[in-house]
């Protein structure tokens, strides 16, 4: 069984109803080791699940890899994230020494940081293979910030913060964001993020009391019976997820989608932001593809003696995948809109 599948079926137990967004989101996560890391709102009023889906399926990714974040301010990113580096790029620690004396030192050679290159040291915050999960919007500041990243305009972006040093005077320290991250974004009222959800996918989880009834089912039988075991099948997961993820890491992986070059006539492409969401919809077979590697063609290239480049190629049920994406949200995702918005117009 291909990973997406046995992922669905194991997600299927906690998470009712909610079939594509749930996919979505696991070739989201995908999407952060690629070249290429998407952005996926979630349209919907409060209660529907957003949250809650967003938080269970990515159970499965490691750890390190998932920022769960509330309502961001600057002073947390920088806190939370930052890690101090000097300009050759060797970590810094801080901490107090055995005559209870604030200083600075070399992680790894353990010896104190010079006055001269504290004055040069920056906070790095380094975005790559992470997935940033808003569950909050953030601050109005931090999302100025970050948006240049999550808008993929540059690689690389700095800014001054000013922070109390360990002797509680002020200083300011020069923080470089680092890299594309994949975002999920759980509450998406606030307006000066619609920029950004033009160029994002659009979901929108299910409203059905069905979907309400089995989810109160699953809440009473959780409260009425202990859970004893360890979930065998989910710590299987989580090692089959880092495995490829690790792979990810090491190598040159990227998926080819053939179909690409020639379904052009096929999708919309009367507004601007089409040529945006086309590339998107096709990153989505690639990310499949790119899941589910060990069950797809792959042509592997040796460039020289360290770079190996593994080229994924999608099948059929990639696209099928990507079709019943597309039925569901396609328009959705054109319009940054919920899918009950264009239901009722």
């Amino acid at each position: 069984m291909a990973l997406l599948d046995e992922i669905f079926k194991h997600l299927s137990q906690t998470v009712k109803r909610d079939d594509v967004v749930k996919k979505v989101v696991q070739l989201v996560a995908t999407s952060a080791y690629t070249d290429n890391p998407l952005n996926l709102f979630m349209k919907g009023p409060p209660s529907v699940g957003k949250s809650y889906i967003s938080v269970n399926s990515l159970q499965y990714w490691p750890r390190d890899d998932v920022w769960m974040l509330g309502g961001l301010s600057p002073t947390a990113l920088v806190h939370d994230f930052g890690q101090l580096e000097d300009e050759r790029g060797r970590r810094i620690m801080e901490g107090f020494d055995e005559r209870n004396k604030f200083h600075y030192y070399y992680e790894e050679s353990g010896e104190e940081v010079p006055k001269t290159e504290m004055k040069k040291a920056r906070k790095i915050i380094d975005l790559k293979c992470k997935i940033l999960v808003f569950l909050e919007a953030p601050q109005y500041d931090t999302y100025m910030k970050l948006r240049p990243i999550l808008s993929h305009d540059v690689k690389e972006t700095m800014f001054k913060f000013t922070d109390k040093s360990g002797k509680g005077s002020m200083k300011t320290i020069t923080v470089l964001l680092r890299n594309w991250p994949a975002t999920i974004f759980c509450t998406t009222e606030s307006k000066f993020m619609a920029e950004l959800i033009a160029r994002s996918i659009t979901v929108s989880p299910t409203e059905d009391p069905e979907k309400y009834k089995e989810a109160n089912k699953l809440t009473g039988e959780k409260m009425a019976f202990p859970e004893i075991e360890a979930d065998i099948v989910l710590e299987s997961l989580k090692d089959k997820v880092s495995e490829l993820t690790m792979h990810a890491r090491l190598n040159r992986i990227r998926s080819l989608v053939p179909a690409a070059a020639f379904r052009y006539p096929d999708l919309p492409h009367e507004m601007p932001d089409d040529m945006r969401h086309y590339k998107q919809f096709f990153t989505l077979i690639g990310n499949s593809a790119l899941l589910n590697m060990n069950d797809r063609p792959v042509i592997k290239y040796k460039e020289d003696k360290i770079t190996n480049w593994f080229f994924v190629l999608p099948t059929e049920e990639d696209h099928k995948l990507f079709e019943e994406f597309y039925n569901e949200f396609g328009e959705a995702t054109r319009a940054g809109l919920p899918k009950k918005a264009l239901e009722l117009y």
